[in-house]
């Protein structure tokens, strides 16, 4: 990679992964609690962080008032079996059942395991991502590994809850590392590393993930997923 644009992506990282990011992100949801109750809130949160932004907050807003305060409570008591059999959507095409489902599936994990990492590390011969698609397979808004999706929202769900000393990320685990991490990718994530051929992949998939993820690697060596921040400032200041 060229030295320039290596060290304009070590300077975009460091201008915009500051608190101000926080303000309009969904990561404001699970910052607002601690421990279970925020890797809940960030599960839920980012399993619904698709579409507009301003969508996607109102949306995490609603449910983080429907949490009362407490979404390990709102899980371990069944508070959902109130959106049980309710076809109707409440977001995009993510249905009142929809819902129901993940919060029976995340009551099964909270039994079987202390956190949800652990459910992670139980499948060692699987990548984060492909341990949280394969637990919670089936449910509608959780994408098929087997596809090649790039699975986005669950990278940005692993980047909260991994990544330490920072501003915006939340690093409530320990077990997992920062260099485990990839690059959530979304078509806007993928225009931007296409015009700084970090990828010449036309598909916005796992494998370009990867090929991006790898690229960061030589700029950010132990935490790829920082580069995240480095495309969203480069996004900015080329609007």
């Amino acid at each position: 990679m060229d030295n320039r644009i290596k060290q304009r992506l070590i300077d975009w990282a460091g201008r915009y992964e500051s608190p101000a990011f926080i303000i309009d992100d969904p990561v404001q949801f699970p910052r607002k609690h601690i421990g279970k109750r925020a890797e809940i809130s960030g599960f839920i949160t980012s399993w619904l962080a698709f579409g507009n932004r301003k969508a996607i907050i109102k949306a995490a807003d609603w449910l983080d008032k429907d949490f009362c305060d407490d979404p390990y409570c709102w899980v371990m008591t069944k508070q959902y079996n109130f959106y049980y059999n309710d076809h109707r959507k409440f977001y995009r095409f993510l249905s009142y059942d929809d819902l129901y489902k993940l919060g029976d599936r995340l009551r099964r994990l909270y039994s079987d395991f202390e956190r949800m990492e652990d459910m992670i590390i139980s499948q060692p011969n699987k990548t984060p991502v492909e341990a949280l698609c394969n637990y919670f397979k089936g449910i509608n808004g959780i994408p098929d590994y087997s596809k090649g999706s790039a699975c986005k929202r669950l990278c940005m769900f692993l980047r909260w809850m991994v990544r330490s000393d920072s501003p915006v990320d939340m690093g409530l685990w320990h077990k997992l590392k920062a260099d485990d991490l990839m690059i959530p990718l979304d078509t806007h994530v993928h225009r931007m590393a296409l015009e700084l051929d970090l990828t010449s992949r036309k598909r916005a998939d796992m494998q370009t993930a990867l090929e991006i993820t790898g690229a960061m690697k030589e700029v950010f060596p132990n935490d790829p997923a920082k580069g995240d921040f480095a495309l969203f400032g480069y996004g900015i200041e080329h609007k």
